[in-house]
């Protein structure tokens, strides 16, 4: 019993070399991980397309969600001159019509629109903002 308690306690730990090495091997199985992700989600992206004038479709689309949003802040601002009541409403509305022309018409048919509604028990509103399209 002496002689694995002896060695046991000969144990002194990992020496630097070996932390480097983990880390190195940690460091290459995370780089590997996170290429094999980007390779993964590189699919879920539409390419980009000349006929669009902008890249591809989902960044597009979100640049028109967003535009949409700011537009919208000014209606909540806090001041006065800019400021106008941001409208609940049950119908969405629709702002396709502002919408670029490469975007909006054949083959791609975009669409935005917007719904406001009130957050209960609170003086907030929630907007929503949908950007739809085609794939051609």
């Amino acid at each position: 019993m002496g002689g694995i308690y002896h060695n046991i306690m000969n144990h002194k730990g990992m020496t630097l070399a070996e932390i480097v090495l983990g880390m190195l091997v940690l460091a290459a199985a995370a780089l590997a991980a996170t290429s094999v992700i980007a390779v993964v989600n590189s699919g879920k992206m539409r390419n980009a397309r000349s006929d669009t004038q902008g890249g591809s479709l989902d960044l597009q689309a979100l640049s028109h969600a967003r535009a949409t949003l700011e537009l919208l802040k000014d209606a909540v601002s806090t001041d006065a001159t800019r400021s106008a009541p941001l409208v609940v409403s049950v119908n969405s509305y629709d702002t396709t019509s502002s919408l670029p022309a490469a975007f909006k018409n054949a083959p791609i048919n975009g669409t935005r629109t917007y719904l406001v509604s009130s957050v209960a028990g609170t003086d907030l509103k929630k907007v929503k903002v949908a950007v739809a399209w085609t794939d051609p």
